[in-house]
């Protein structure tokens, strides 16, 4: 069966003079209404919450600069994080520390939820600053994924269906 998934925007609003696009997926022409509604007003009411400063997003990433000491690829790891969060709804804000390095990632990673600090061949991964789990440096974004959908019961964006 072919897909016929389709990103549309479904509306927008201009809220304290920030254009807020609202968008959906739309696959196969079943409609559940009372479900996708209700999923997107939660959405515009986050997003009008943001756009007024009443709420922070539902994600904020604290990453190393990179220096010497610098073990991991830290900016694909942002950008993997960022590109798996896209579009999902989190069930909770969470703080999510990137570190480069075991000198000064436990020490980020004490202020965030989640994080991860690499070393040379092995990275620790952190919950609430506490090491929780020790693995190869080639397993840390699946293994940070997995994390992230446990932490925040992560889920698509509605979806009609």
């Amino acid at each position: 069966m072919r897909d016929t998934s389709k990103q549309m925007q479904v509306g927008n609003t201009v809220i304290g003079g920030k254009y807020v696009p609202i968008q959906t997926m739309i696959k196969n022409p079943v409609i559940d209404i009372d479900t996708t509604l209700r999923k997107i007003e939660n959405l515009v009411a986050k997003k009008i919450f943001e756009a007024t400063g009443r709420r922070g997003p539902d994600y904020e990433i604290i990453s190393c600069p990179t220096c010497g000491r610098t073990n991991g690829d830290i900016h694909l790891m942002v950008q993997s994080i960022k590109s798996h969060l896209a579009g999902k709804i989190l069930n909770r804000q969470i703080k999510i520390a990137v570190m480069g390095c075991v000198v000064n990632g436990p020490g980020e990673a004490e202020h965030a939820d989640l994080g991860v600090a690499c070393g040379k061949g092995k990275s620790m991964l952190f919950k609430h600053g506490k090491r929780i789990k020790i693995i190869n440096n080639e397993d840390v974004i699946n293994e940070l994924f997995l994390l992230l959908e446990e932490y925040t019961g992560l889920q698509d964006t509605p979806v009609i269906q």
